[in-house]
């Protein structure tokens, strides 16, 4: 994934902290990606909680719940897919929402289709842009 860096100094100046007191699972199996993801984030007021893989976020989330996920499809081990799945079948025992967005190289209104069919709320592909990530992790923890 490429990761559009285009002038995020200055917006991370400008909107440094929207994201403050946010705790967020980044489940991403390509380290850049997740270093470049992590950086913007934390430089945006969250806590970043990094997962490489499906498993290793339901692992995580057994310790920290967190406020939002962001979950690449493709990983090794479990992929984006069959995690949500278990999350929300947890959910239905537990009474508890929380928000997933997908993030995925499969750019096809099929593809969005079935990451949404799945549970997820929201869907974003790649190469991501800052603002859009922004754009919707704000929209849905104002929906939340």
């Amino acid at each position: 994934m490429k990761t559009s860096c285009t002038n995020n100094e200055n917006m991370v100046t400008e909107k440094k902290g929207k994201l403050s007191g946010l705790s967020i699972h980044l489940v991403e199996d390509e380290y850049i990606n997740r270093r470049m993801m992590s950086s913007y984030l934390e430089a945006m007021g969250a806590q970043v909680i990094i997962s490489k893989n499906g498993q290793e976020l339901l692992d995580s989330l057994r310790e920290q719940q967190g406020d939002m996920i962001l979950m690449d499809i493709r990983m090794p081990v479990m992929d984006g897919m069959e995690a949500t799945r278990i999350i929300r079948e947890q959910e239905t025992v537990t009474g508890d929402h929380i928000p997933i967005i997908a993030i995925t190289a499969q750019a096809t209104t099929g593809y969005r289709d079935e990451c949404l069919a799945v549970g997820m709320d929201a869907y974003i592909s790649k190469p991501v842009t800052l603002t859009e990530l922004t754009s919707k992790i704000l929209k849905l923890q104002q929906a939340a």
